[in-house]
């Protein structure tokens, strides 16, 4: 699904949108200090990849004299992915539901059903898309032994890389088709995999189809890197040498996106636009191996219609090319930009229409370590510690779509008109002294301890800086949504301390255990702030609304709601009855109001800690071993899910756990391996708008590599790979488990190949 709207458990449908009612209908309904979310849609995808690697390096080096080193290196990258998918879903309109709930304090809902007066769209949409990353990068290393004492180093680095289309239909392009026989739906909740039941969903025919809305997006990405290094090392005696440097570091990052985007929702065409043989029908469930609901805890709702639930395995795996061929013959171009095949099906390379976003960041930093080793004792002592400034500028210009009116086209769609462009410089500056210092003890040859202090930085995401407010073209009933970056965020702050003890008792065999601390402030967080801007009239905010709502009863559908404005306000200048669509009126109507989420620091100190164990031992010349790691993590900053405001929590944070079987003899290298983490989270936000996490649930899997080098040709090898070979699938989640957000399933995948080293 796309995410969950969340709500306090006294809300209801006469009062939020997407509440459920406060009665008999509602089983085990959440309670008044209960919170509680429902579903916004339930979506199958299935998807294929086809991938490409380029890769290439040259590395050349030159020693004029024995004092002084040249190395000049350069390196070239290219990943290709292209992309074919086909999905079926049912969108949740929010009307009277009937569903059977979890018990609170988070409420779900095991099943959550839905029945309509008229028939609504069952969505099947397919896409082709295809981009390629490029990247060249060259460098120049001097090194110069100045003196017996003195090394200095000089690094220069220069590097650009590109991402942007590879195929005729953009980086991203989604074509919908609806077959409009949707009676009732309803998703049961109760296993691992949500099961969708769609009333008429298994009669759809193929003369049902209608193509519906459509985006074709196209990106653009460029990313400059010039980086200058000067290094010194000096060795004062035997014992002391000193480190100490300055450095250079300039990132420009552009990206560039442009929409062709259709809003047809209530479908265009007729019966006979399409060949029957477009059309291939298929099934959906047997295409995963996890297992769902069977609609048994429908039997506690009151209504008997609603218990005789057919689940959805119907599926049209209809030809993209082909429907979107006729499609483009036959249909009106209806998007603001129009693509450069000339119509709306198909991307657009102009890229000065909409979004253009540059941020460059500059980082000067000067550095100096002092490296010391002494014995105490019989025991050897090794300590670095130094200081390093770093200073940092950041700058951002944005060009973002402007829009100018918003407009009710379908159900609760309501589309935004694009007029023009709005521009924006931004920016931030900050500065940081940071400290460490390093001990190392070898308290026996056998046994070791280590202790670190540190105080270190990690620097906001690219997309976090970009400057300029984005908003959806598409809003609804609950408003719309947006994004605005922030230039000014400081980097995350760290102040670490780590204490390690290991003891080596064999050749290739130790035993480790490690505790390590960390304070951090300016962790970045989600400030979502509703903004009336573009100051846009909202039609389904206003008088004509309310006039609708009243005269029709609770819980009406926003088809309804559209029918009774189409027939009592047919002469209204902003009713269109012949094309659908009611726009929104200034002088009656209230803003649209967007909900813009921007990332600000939180001013907060956090602190996380942990253990790290790691053992790894091998069974004589036998050529086994086992290697195990497990790193324990807490922390005082824990996700509330009872709380449906904003909050701070760090992202990421999980118990890690690996295991590996190694055998390693006569040219045969195997390695058995089991990989677990435990649940995190992963996002404070949903694609619904507002406040609402994401957890990546507990995961593991296993996979094998095998080698062997062959005696007979020195330097080759073959080799085979089996990746995730027991077919574990990852589930993402929300506020409770049953309230899925992704579930994907890629199988097992096994490579083999031969490597030659000369």
């Amino acid at each position: 699904g796309t995410g969950w709207r969340n709500f306090e458990g006294s809300a209801d449908n006469t009062t939020d949108w997407g509440g459920v009612a406060d009665d008999s209908t509602q089983i085990n309904r959440p309670g008044a200090d209960d919170v509680y979310s429902v579903p916004q849609t339930t979506i199958y995808r299935f998807e294929e990849q086809q991938r490409t690697r380029k890769n290439a390096q040259l590395v050349l080096q030159y020693r004029p004299v024995d004092t002084l080193t040249a190395t000049l290196d350069y390196t070239f990258f290219e990943n290709a992915t292209a992309v074919q998918h086909q999905d079926i879903s049912a969108w949740y309109g929010f009307g009277p539901s009937e569903n059977v709930w979890t018990d609170g304090p988070v409420a779900s809902p095991l099943l959550y059903s839905e029945t309509y007066s008229a028939p609504g769209d069952l969505s099947m949409a397919a896409g082709q898309s295809a981009g390629k990353s490029t990247t060249n990068s060259i460098g120049l290393n001097l090194e110069w032994e100045a003196t017996d004492d003195l090394k200095v180093s000089l690094d220069y680095h220069n590097s650009d890389s590109e991402y942007g289309a590879d195929g005729p239909w953009g980086t991203s392009s989604n074509l919908s088709m609806a077959g409009f026989v949707r009676t009732s739906a309803a998703t049961d909740f109760t296993g691992d995999l949500p099961i969708l039941s769609v009333g008429g969903g298994n009669d759809v025919e193929w003369s049902d189809m209608r193509v519906t809305g459509s985006v074709f997006g196209n990106g653009r990405n460029t990313q400059d890197i010039e980086q200058t290094q000067l290094d010194f090392e000096y060795n004062l005696n035997d014992t002391t040498s000193i480190d100490f440097g300055l450095a250079v570091n300039e990132v420009s990052n552009r990206v560039q996106n442009v929409n062709v985007q259709r809003n047809d929702w209530g479908g265009v065409g007729e019966e006979g636009d399409f060949e029957e043989e477009w059309f291939k029908r298929d099934t959906i469930h047997d295409k995963f191996d996890v297992s769902g609901g069977d609609f048994s805890v429908a039997n506690q709702l009151n209504d008997p219609t609603l218990t005789d639930f057919s689940i959805l395995d119907t599926i049209f795996f209809w030809d993209f090319e082909e429907i979107r061929a006729r499609a483009a013959e036959l249909y009106d171009n209806t998007s603001t930009i129009i693509g450069d095949c000339g119509n709306s099906f198909c991307p657009s390379t102009q890229f000065d229409a909409q979004e253009d976003r540059t941020t460059t960041e500059t980082n000067t930093s000067a550095y100096v370590k002092v490296n010391w080793e002494t014995d105490i004792g019989d025991m050897y002592l090794r300590l670095d510690g130094g200081l390093r400034y770093e200073q940092t500028d950041v700058k951002s210009t944005s060009a973002v779509v402007a829009y100018d009116q918003a407009t009710w086209v379908a159900g609760t769609e309501v589309v935004l008109n694009e007029n023009g462009r709005t521009f924006l410089t931004q920016e931030g500056d900050y500065d940081y002294l940071l400290p460490s210092l390093n001990v190392s003890l070898e308290v026996t040859d056998d046994i070791v301890v280590r202790a670190a202090y540190s105080e270190t930085i990690s620097r906001a995401d690219y997309s976090n800086l970009l400057g300029g407010t984005s908003v959806a073209s598409l809003a609804n009933r609950a408003g719309g949504n947006g994004s605005a970056g922030n230039p000014g965020l400081l980097p995350l702050e760290s102040t670490n301390f780590d204490l390690s003890f290991e003891w080596y008792y064999d050749d290739v065999s130790y035993v480790s255990v490690g505790y390590f601390t960390k304070d951090v402030v300016n962790f970045i967080s989600s400030d979502n702030v509703d903004s009336d801007v573009f100051n846009l009239a909202n039609p389904l905010d206003g008088a004509k609304y309310d006039a609708a709502i009243a005269a029709l009863p609770a819980g009406a559908t926003g088809e309804e709601i559209r029918e009774y404005i189409f027939t009592n306000f047919a002469d209204d200048p902003f009713v269109d009855v012949a094309a659908g669509t009611i726009t929104g009126d200034p002088a009656t109507d209230n803003t649209l109001i967007f909900t813009i989420g921007t990332p600000t620091n939180s001013a907060e100190s956090r602190t996380v800690d942990g253990l790290e164990l790691a053992v790894q031992h091998f069974f004589g010349d036998s050529g086994f071993g086992i290697l195990a790691n497990y790193t324990y993590v807490d922390s005082d900053l824990e996700y509330d899910n009872t709380v449906l405001d904003d909050q701070a929590a760090i992202l990421g944070l999980s118990d890690t756990a690996n295991l590996i079987g190694v055998y390693e003899k006569d040219g045969l290298s195997l390695r058995l391996a089991y990989n677990w983490r435990d649940q995190f989270l992963n996002s404070r936000s949903q694609d619904t708008g507002g406040f609402a996490p994401q957890y990546t649930e507990e995961y593991s899997q296993w996979d094998l590599n095998a080698s062997y080098e062959i005696p007979s040709v020195e330097g080759l090898s073959v080799f085979v790979e089996a990746l995730n070979i027991t077919d574990e699938y990852t589930r993402i989640s929300g506020r409770a488990t049953e309230q899925v957000l992704n579930l994907t399933q890629t199988g097992a995948r096994y490579n083999l190949g031969a490597r030659y080293r000369f």
